[in-house]
């Protein structure tokens, strides 16, 4: 440290500061010199000792085995940790080194004993260490030797412990078990003791490296005495397990920790016998055991508590005793009767006892799960409120209630089914099988008149139903009665069983015969009003039945028209309300009726007015628009008749031309025409570009479908020549025309070949039409040659590949109305036979 130091502006003088720090590292410095002076002494010392105490246990030579075990094992320890002793001696004499650099005070007797005693005696360890190594062979060699005698010696004492074990006493079965027993545990000693010196030996020669001697007396003794000595114990054990049985009463006697002792000794007599071969007390333990083990069976059928009198009453006719009867009974007087002999008689008794028992747990199974008992809950209707009305009241799910009659009804049968149901439980059994299958039946009479008065009654809440039908609905009023006050009964007492026993399930029974016949007389009535208007075929009963219920309100048959009609969705009434007026398609076409209906009185009468209006309307509108086709210009044209109209005309003009053509001296006649197509067609995709509403654009893409296959029939004609029309290439197409035929108004007439049929002025709206393809022609043309030998025609092939709309678009051409019907598995036969009524009396497809 410098004594003077300029910092900035200051001179800084540390001489007396180091005048003041100076003693304390000195002080450090001689605390340091002592530490590395004790150090260095403590660790020779503690070397020294180490190696003094090293080679007095390498001078002394190993007498025998185990002495050259400890010194072996010191001698292996020792030349792992030599290299650490030496390692330690470097580190001491380091130590000493810096002493003496350092000039450290060290007392002359350490360095002296580090000099000429550690140093010398580390080398005479590692003399010794090499010496003892030269010796080790000799040594092992020995060992080895001593070894081989020493298992030799075990080998004898085994052979002596065998023979031992063979002394005449352990082959007596009359010899007192005590005696046996102590002699053949003191042979377990001794064999304990020589197990204990073989594992020893062997431990000894896997540290010296030789190969392990094997001892197969050893096991061979081991097993021999060992069974002998269980199979005495287990003698003794048995005497006693005996007596304690036979003085025991039969009803106090523990038959599980028997069979279970049984079980047991019958184990360990099979593993003693396999060595123990010729000593007659094995045969003598197992004939005591066999004997109890015949005994078993008859215990169970004695203590079996399923026994009635009338079993016990068998037993004692068996036995011709009364011990049956008496529960003190000891085991011992059991045998003296010889119970044994009778094993098969009782077991039969104590089994029919048994499946009896259980026969008629399975009978109360059953009772207590329809009477209740035992905290089991009853099996209960399930009563839901109707339409919230008050005090009226329907079955919920019956489902649950006919799973519990179903599993009673199968453990009924399965009673019934055995040969040990017999007497008064056989009378029972068949008694609740009668009550089972009326509940069953009950509940499924009671749930047919649930669903008929639930149908019934939306039916006649209707005051005009009523007012149509007053006999039916009087019936019905008596039936609603008496339901609704069984239902509050049921509501009150849900017990299936109860309500049975209050005779409600024949109640519903004549109730459901009542409503039967009211359903068959209205299926009469509406099959009246399916005659008068067929087009009522198409609806359901349900349909037709809200259509009666509502006659006074013509809107009522709004929602349904669909359903009777091509594609009439709305009628427009008058200002009175009762006046049709108009139709109204699904796409919004507006047509007014030629004539005007009167929606009053009986539905039918005035629907069958409005068909016949819809046919007249449609007839008159086809003329004006046929009129009207040459005198303005098309493109107006088609938007000021209804769409089907439109189609149906323009089809008519079509084939007017061609047949004009074909029929003109002028060759080219068709292919003019032909040409005048694609200029009605440029005509069309034109007005496609302008402002049209959702109707008029349908329209267009149904006329640019249909004017498309018209010219390409044009073509095709072209191609083929067509001179006349008589040739087949005009004849097989389907042509419409408008004539008249015969006395009357002109109509639309549609020919195929020799097929000719006429409008059927089904109004139809607005409805697009199908890409008619080569193959669509060949069906139009099988189908129209069907009709006109009065067939019916079905076309076939896989789905999705035309069929229906095919079918759907023929019906279009032809104004007839056609139905697509989707089977399902709830369709009947008699929902088929309605439907094909309504399909032959209106002409339908």
């Amino acid at each position: 440290m410098a004594e003077e130091k300029k910092v900035g502006l200051f001179q800084v003088h540390t001489r007396s500061i180091k005048g003041h720090f100076t003693p304390s590292p000195q002080e450090c410095l001689l605390k340091v010199h002592r530490a590395v002076e004790i150090i260095a002494h403590e660790e020779n010392t503690k070397l020294l000792a180490e190696v003094m105490e090293a080679l007095g246990r390498l001078a002394n030579v190993p007498e025998n085995v185990e002495d050259h075990v400890g010194h072996y094992q010191f001698q292996v320890a020792l030349g792992e940790r030599l290299p650490q002793l030496e390692q330690a001696y470097k580190y001491v004499q380091e130590l000493y080194e810096i002493t003496d650099e350092e000039k450290m005070k060290v007392p002359r007797e350490h360095l002296k004993s580090f000099d000429t005693i550690t140093g010398p005696r580390l080398e005479d360890l590692r003399n010794a260490l090499g010496m003892a190594e030269d010796a080790k062979e000799a040594r092992l060699a020995r060992s080895d030797k001593e070894l081989a005698s020493r298992f030799e010696e075990l080998r004898k004492q085994l052979l002596d412990i065998l023979e031992r074990s063979n002394d005449p006493m352990v082959s007596d079965e009359e010899s007192q078990t005590r005696p046996v027993i102590t002699h053949l545990e003191d042979l377990g000693s001794e064999i304990r003791d020589v197990q204990k010196a073989y594992t020893t030996y062997q431990g000894n020669q896997e540290l010296f490296g030789f190969k392990a001697t094997d001892l197969p007396e050893l096991y061979d003794v081991q097993l021999d005495v060992g069974n002998k000595l269980k199979l005495w114990v287990a003698v003794k054990d048995w005497q006693v397990l005996a007596t304690q049985w036979r003085s025991t009463s039969l009803a106090f006697l523990d038959l599980d920790q028997l069979e279970q002792e049984i079980v047991r000794y019958t184990k360990l007599l099979g593993q003693v016998s396999r060595t123990i071969t010729d000593n007659p007390v094995v045969p003598k333990l197992r004939s005591w055991v066999d004997e109890f083990r015949a005994l078993l069976p008859v215990l169970h059928s004695l203590r079996n508590p399923a026994l009635k009198s009338h079993h016990l009453a068998q037993i004692d006719a068996t036995l011709k005793t009364d011990i049956s009867r008496r529960p003190d009974v000891p085991l011992e007087e059991l045998l003296t009767h010889n119970v044994v002999d009778f094993t098969d008689q009782l077991v039969d008794v104590s089994s029919t006892a048994a499946q009896e028992a259980g026969l008629e747990e399975l009978l109360a199974k059953v009772r207590r799960t329809w009477t209740g008992g035992d905290g089991v809950q009853v099996v209960e209707f399930g009563v839901n409120r109707y339409k919230e009305l008050r005090d009226t009241y329907v079955l919920g799910s019956v489902d649950e209630v006919l799973g519990h009659l179903d599993d009673s009804g199968v453990i009924i049968s399965t009673m019934l089914s055995s040969r040990y149901c017999t007497g008064l439980l056989r009378t029972k059994a068949e008694k609740w099988q009668a009550d089972l299958q009326k509940m069953t039946d009950a509940v499924e009479c009671w749930t047919g008149c649930q669903r008929n008065w639930m149908y019934l009654e939306s039916i006649f809440r209707s005051t005009e139903i009523v007012r149509q039908w007053p006999e039916e609905a009087k019936t019905f009023s008596l039936v609603d009665k008496m339901w609704k006050d069984v239902m509050r009964r049921v509501h009150d007492t849900p017990s299936v069983y109860r309500c049975m026993q209050m005779n409600l399930g024949e109640k519903m029974g004549a109730a459901n015969k009542k409503l039967e016949q009211i359903l068959s007389i209205l299926e009469v009535r509406l099959e009246e009003k399916r005659r008068r208007f067929p087009r009522f075929y198409f609806l359901s009963s349900d349909d037709l039945l809200d259509i009666l219920s509502q006659s006074k309100n013509p809107s009522a048959v709004q929602p349904h028209l669909l359903k009777m009609f091509d594609n009439i969705k709305v009628l427009q009434l008058g200002d009175n309300g009762a006046d049709v007026v108009a139709m109204e398609s699904a796409e919004g076409e507006h047509v007014p009726l030629a004539k005007q209906p009167k929606a009053r009185g009986e539905v039918e009468k005035w629907l069958v007015l409005l068909e016949e209006y819809m046919f007249l309307t449609l007839k008159r509108l086809a003329k004006i628009a046929i009129e009207d086709h040459d005198t303005k210009d098309r493109c107006r044209w088609i938007f000021e008749h209804p769409c089907q109209l439109v189609l149906s005309v323009s089809h008519v003009v079509w084939c007017q031309h061609v047949s004009a053509a074909i029929s003109s001296r002028d060759g080219n006649a068709l292919r003019n025409f032909g040409d005048e197509c694609y200029v009605n067609l440029t005509q069309l995709a034109t007005l496609t570009a302008e402002s049209l509403t959702k109707l008029q654009r349908g329209l267009l893409t149904a006329l640019i479908t249909t004017d498309v296959h018209s010219r390409d029939l044009v073509d095709q004609m072209v191609d083929e020549r067509v001179q006349s029309t008589r040739d087949f290439g005009w004849q097989k197409q389907l042509r419409a025309t408008w004539q008249s035929q015969g006395v009357g108004e002109a109509e639309i007439l549609l020919q195929q070949n020799n097929s000719v049929f006429t409008y059927g002025y089904e109004y139809q709206g607005c409805q697009p039409r199908l890409v008619v393809t080569p193959l669509t022609d060949r069906i139009y043309m099988t189908v129209t040659g069907a009709l006109r030998l009065g067939l019916g025609a079905a076309p076939i092939g896989p789905a999705g590949t035309g069929k229906t709309e095919t079918v759907k678009d023929m019906a279009k051409v032809l104004a007839i109305q056609c139905i697509v019907y989707n089977c399902s598995d709830g369709v009947t036969y008699r929902m088929m036979e309605r439907f094909f009524s309504g399909l032959a009396q209106t002409g339908s497809w």
